[in-house]
């Protein structure tokens, strides 16, 4: 633009040879870093500053130009079902290169891992905010209004999905009561009903949690799409639940209290529908959090005697240690190795 105006200044003729347009190809994803925006911003002032200036060299008189705010949007963005909002917010946290995803997976891997074998139902996805926020600090680039979203998320969880689990208690409890069913029916349709909200909760969990896996690596490898991401971060999930999940689902179906067929549907429920709602929303918040929040709720109305406090202590404990060790264990890689 600077050129041609210094052109039309000198009062030269602008040749076809003398200014190429290239054209963007807007299906293609051109993805910015905070740092990058920032930059762009700040040249996009400037520049428009310059283009005012010469303007009004050449016409003799002021002339104010001011840029239009803009934000990043990815045009063909790509996501397996529902998926792809999680991982837009993962991927804006901080700026990534490939030796600090390494660092991001491992930190995080380890992390969950360590909890695992204690039987801890810790957040994923505390996991590795934790580590994305340590190689943020060292590295000073932190999206903190995208960091800020994700924390007040992390506390609505276990309140949304608690309220949740009091309302459905009553509802369905009160649908029990007034509906002349048998017994025998009761427990089929309790039986039915599980099988359901299980199969939505394992969906709500891939919808939510995928980007806990995958997040990151988001436009950081060539030739591998969201979709694709996405695919191998299901695979991968559904083979953590296959291998290595039973003794943290033992941990939550007996350790907090002591569940039948209504209380584990009116659980479960809640959990799926509030995970779901913040997969919608574009943050991948934790479905531990939402299922411990659901049984809360549950005991509020059964009564505090029902709930093992003690266990529920316990897990509240790995939920502070996870984002704080993860977060610890990227920060010093990033001091080691890079």
């Amino acid at each position: 633009v600077l050129s041609l105006l210094a052109l039309a200044k000198n009062g030269q003729s602008v040749q076809s040879e003398q200014a190429e347009a290239s054209e963007y190809d807007w299906n293609v994803p051109c993805r910015f870093t905070p740092v990058q925006l920032d930059k762009l911003r700040q040249f996009t002032e400037e520049t428009t500053g310059e283009v005012a200036r010469e303007l009004g060299e050449q016409l003799h008189e002021e002339i104010v130009l001011s840029s239009a705010p803009f934000s990043q949007h990815y045009a063909g963005r790509l996501a397996l079902l529902e998926g792809g909002a999680g991982i837009e917010t993962l991927r804006g946290l901080t700026h990534q290169t490939h030796a600090t995803l390494a660092i991001v997976t491992f930190s995080a891997a380890f992390t969950v891992t360590l909890m695992t074998l204690f039987r801890l139902p810790i957040s994923t996805s505390q996991a590795v905010v934790g580590a994305i926020l340590g190689v943020g600090l060292a590295t000073d680039s932190v999206n903190t209004a995208s960091l800020t979203k994700v924390v007040l998320c992390w506390v609505a969880t276990p309140l949304g999905s608690m309220l949740l689990a009091i309302l459905l208690y009553k509802l369905v409890g009160w649908l029990l009561r007034v509906v002349p069913i048998g017994i025998l029916l009761r427990d089929r349709l309790l039986f039915s009903g599980l099988v359901l909200v299980g199969t939505y909760g394992s969906y709500a969990l891939g919808a939510n949690n995928v980007a806990n896996v995958t997040g990151i690596f988001s436009g950081q490898l060539p030739g591998v799409s969201d979709q694709l991401l996405t695919l191998i971060g299901g695979i991968a999930i559904a083979l953590g639940v296959l291998t290595f999940s039973g003794r943290v689902m033992k941990n939550v179906g007996t350790g907090v209290m002591t569940l039948d067929a209504f209380t584990a549907f009116i659980a479960v429920s809640a959990m799926a529908a509030t995970v779901h709602i913040f997969a919608i929303v574009g943050v991948p918040v934790s479905t531990s959090q939402g299922i411990i929040g659901a049984l809360l709720g549950i005991g509020i109305l059964r009564g505090k005697h029902t709930v093992h406090f003690r266990e529920v202590g316990h897990i509240a404990t790995g939920w502070i240690l996870t984002p704080a060790i993860a977060l610890l264990l990227s920060a010093a890689g990033y001091a080691i190795f890079t």
